[in-house]
């Protein structure tokens, strides 16, 4: 789904289920994040995000797939990380992760696993292989609150007022200055070039997207931008 962050994460060697439940429960107790849910005080009509004291999240152990693992539908309730481990073999195991894409996104969830894999290595008594992390983390809270605060600050003054002369639905109804107009009754049809390159050019453009580390296609999309 557009709305679910998801990921999953393999688990090799021998597994310790009661030390990843207590990962899970530490790394909640660390991130605000997955422990905020969305509620509406009475009186008022948008929710808020409220951060509960504790939200362990559950430990799902299936024996079959994990394709149906999903966040809860309920946004106000706690936790809204949804955590599934099943055994594929003697020491392989999968664990999945879910949460709804409003808490979490790739870089959140990369994040979370590498907090999680080093809370699950000390409760077992080992060395994490991951960074250690430093000081206290940021959290969500901190960072909204000190954005008000540069949103009031003098430093912002005028971008305030920029904005605030701008008519914001006569912008969002603007066409782009390249667009091209659709008569009435057709449809957007994009061109479609085709352009052969030759196989050393193709062994190149090859070796420079792994020396760049990029995806070979994102570096063919980047190449044509240029």
């Amino acid at each position: 789904s557009a709305w679910v962050a998801r990921c999953r994460v393999a688990i090799d060697g021998p597994l310790d289920v009661p030390a990843l439940e207590r990962a899970l429960a530490r790394t909640a107790e660390r991130w605000e994040i997955l422990r905020t849910g969305f509620q509406i005080p009475p009186g008022l009509t948008e929710p808020l995000q409220v951060i509960a004291a504790a939200a362990p999240p559950v430990l799902a152990v299936r024996d079959g797939s994990l394709d149906r693992l999903a966040p809860p539908a309920d946004l106000a309730g706690v936790p809204l990380l949804a955590a599934g481990l099943v055994c594929l073999a003697p020491g392989k195991a999968q664990l999945a992760l879910a949460m709804p894409a409003l808490v979490a996104d790739d870089a959140g969830l990369d994040l979370l696993v590498r907090s999680l894999a080093q809370s699950y290595a000390e409760e077992r008594g080992e060395r994490s292989l991951v960074a250690e992390e430093g000081d206290e983390p940021l959290q969500y809270a901190d960072l909204a609150d000190w954005l008000c605060e540069l949103l009031e600050s003098p430093d912002t003054a005028a971008g305030r007022a920029y904005w605030g002369r701008q008519e914001i639905p006569a912008l969002a109804a603007g066409e782009l200055p390249l667009a091209q107009p659709i008569a009435p009754g057709g449809a957007f049809a994009p061109a479609c070039v085709a352009v052969r390159l030759d196989s050393e050019a193709a062994a190149g453009l090859a070796a420079l997207a792994r020396s760049l580390g990029v995806d070979f296609l994102d570096l063919l999309a980047a190449a044509w931008g240029v």
